[in-house]
């Protein structure tokens, strides 16, 4: 999962809006006194494990990024019972299993779904639980992007691909699994940056939020939760 957007990520500290949603839905459904291990892949700078680490106190904590400069920041937060590696989680020992297990926009680097959804579910433990945050369309249109972001000078690269939710649901009925996708909609304003890449929002004429970004793109987010069953 190569990026040139990582400076995105670099300097933040503080939770992003679904970030606070995904953390009160693992709340809810795990309890303060959850004991269990947890995997955040993409975990960036370790923000919302530490977030997860104050509200359930007995968790063990993982994260993997494939930046080094975000796992050193990430290990500097000190975060007890946890531990970060540079690692691309596809090369995870899948003998490791999680209660719980976060891919936030994970999905979108990848032009086969399926590789990294199947290798997902296969580090969830019996009746664990993958959290999955992205780009899912509505209709049922699969579209795979590349882009070139001149304002970094960047290569060409990937990470704004999106499956139909018609698409996941066709494969995950396959599997033993429970599943359901829950919309999104932003509760904020984000403003246009310099950065063309960066996402923002417009406020239409029925006052809801879409987000897009100036690479034409307009994005629906969902979060996709899917619970292993036995």
């Amino acid at each position: 999962m190569k990026t040139s957007q990582l400076h995105t990520y670099r300097d933040n500290y503080k939770l992003k809006e679904h970030q606070k949603i995904l953390l009160k839905y693992i709340s809810n459904s795990y309890g303060s006194k959850f004991q269990g291990n947890i995997l955040d892949i993409g975990c960036a700078t370790g923000v919302l494990l530490n977030a997860i680490k104050k509200k359930i106190k007995n968790s063990v904590l993982l994260g993997v990024d494939t930046s080094a400069d975000l796992i050193r920041k990430a290990k500097s937060q000190d975060i007890l019972d946890s531990n970060f590696l540079k690692k691309d989680f596809m090369k995870l020992n899948s003998k490791f299993k999680f209660d719980i297990v976060i891919a936030a926009g994970v999905l979108a680097f990848y032009d086969d779904f399926t590789l990294p959804l199947n290798k997902m579910l296969s580090l969830l433990k019996k009746e664990g639980s993958l959290y999955v945050i992205g780009t899912f369309n509505s209709k049922n249109i699969d579209t795979l992007v590349k882009f070139r972001n001149n304002y970094t000078n960047s290569n060409w690269e990937t990470g704004l691909n999106s499956y139909s939710i018609e698409t996941i649901s066709k494969f995950l009925k396959k599997k033993k699994v429970k599943y359901s996708f829950k919309k999104f909609q932003i509760p904020i304003n984000l403003k246009q940056k310099k950065n063309p890449i960066i996402s923002y929002t417009l406020t239409v004429n029925n006052k809801k939020k879409i987000l897009l970004n100036d690479a034409n793109i307009r994005m629906e987010l969902f979060f996709l939760i899917i619970k292993k069953v036995i």
